[in-house]
């Protein structure tokens, strides 16, 4: 691993469950998605620096404030860390993205494969949240995303309930 990193904004109920889930700052796993798609993202530093006028103070998803995480840079075979540290805008939301829909999976594989027990869904994502180091003041936008997202599921597969 190399001591390069690079920094996302993402919400915070995000950054919480990626600090506790690949550590602070955030290791990639070798040959993960995430990893993969920063290797094909990473590119050397350009000569003038992009403008910080792109950046959001608030998640469009959430209505959550962004915050800071950092993201080593793995040692790829192609690509030495020391010249290909930097990420475009777009590369950034690429990467946050990546890790929302990952968010989104686990959550939903992790609360919804429960639906048959007998005890409420807000005690699986009060549970959910507290294995994955996600503090309660962000209970609002993880129940709204694992609705939304138990929604799609079951419009998606012709489900009724």
């Amino acid at each position: 691993m190399s001591e390069y990193t690079v920094i996302l904004q993402v919400p915070g109920y995000l950054q919480q469950w990626m600090y506790h889930d690949f550590g602070t700052p955030v290791e990639l796993l070798r040959d993960g998605p995430e990893s993969r798609l920063l290797n094909e993202l990473l590119r050397k530093n350009p000569e003038e620096p992009e403008s910080l006028e792109s950046n959001l103070p608030e998640d469009e998803e959430s209505g959550e404030k962004l915050v800071d995480v950092a993201v080593k840079i793995p040692w790829f075979k192609s690509k030495d860390a020391r010249m290909f540290n930097y990420l475009s805008s777009y590369g950034k939301t690429a990467m946050v993205d990546s890790f929302k829909t990952l968010f989104k999976k686990d959550l939903l594989n992790s609360v919804g494969c429960l639906r048959n027990v007998n005890c409420k869904q807000v005690t699986l994502i009060y549970n959910y949240m507290e294995e994955h180091g996600i503090g309660e003041d962000h209970w609002d936008s993880v129940k709204q995303i694992y609705y939304r997202n138990k929604k799609r599921y079951l419009t998606k597969n012709n489900i009724k309930t």
